[in-house]
């Protein structure tokens, strides 16, 4: 991991704040954090914009289908990647490929925060999980049953 106390970092997220809900709330204080120890952070999201921020957010607008959406998310994602050096994935499903292929392409360090209980999930979905978390440099987990998951 990059131990710079200037290291730039892309959040890639589907959900931020005004968003309500865990991750949005969890990720304005880590950001807050982030921040105070020197990062230079930016974020990837969905929705449109709301107020200004101490920190560069980006969004992609719900307005396009779905299709062009995750399109469109992929190509800032990347193009916001190129100066970058730390990529945090904070969603597996919404940002998660995004985060792959920016890590393939582009060969920075991936973070993934994995949280979710895959035990309803699809094959088609298990082999995303799988491949993402396979490629992750460092995945970050809530708890040892979710890490548990992870080791298997």
């Amino acid at each position: 991991m990059i131990k710079s106390k200037t290291a730039k970092i892309l959040i890639l997220t589907g959900i931020f704040p005004p968003d309500i809900g865990g991750p949005a709330t969890q990720l304005d204080s880590l950001i807050k954090q982030l921040i105070k120890q020197g990062y230079q952070v930016r974020v990837l999201t969905f929705g449109q914009k709301d107020h200004k921020y101490p920190y560069q957010v980006n969004r992609v607008s719900h307005k396009w289908p779905l299709f062009f959406e995750n399109l469109i998310y992929l190509i800032k994602g990347l193009i916001l990647s190129f100066k970058t050096d730390i990529i945090y994935n904070q969603d597996l499903y919404t940002s998660g490929i995004t985060s792959l292929i920016i890590k393939k392409v582009l060969k920075k360090k991936l973070v993934t925060r994995f949280v979710e209980d895959p035990t309803f999930e699809t094959g088609s979905f298990s082999k995303i999980r799988k491949s993402i978390l396979f490629n992750s440099d460092k995945i970050i987990v809530v708890s040892n049953y979710i890490k548990e998951i992870v080791l298997k």
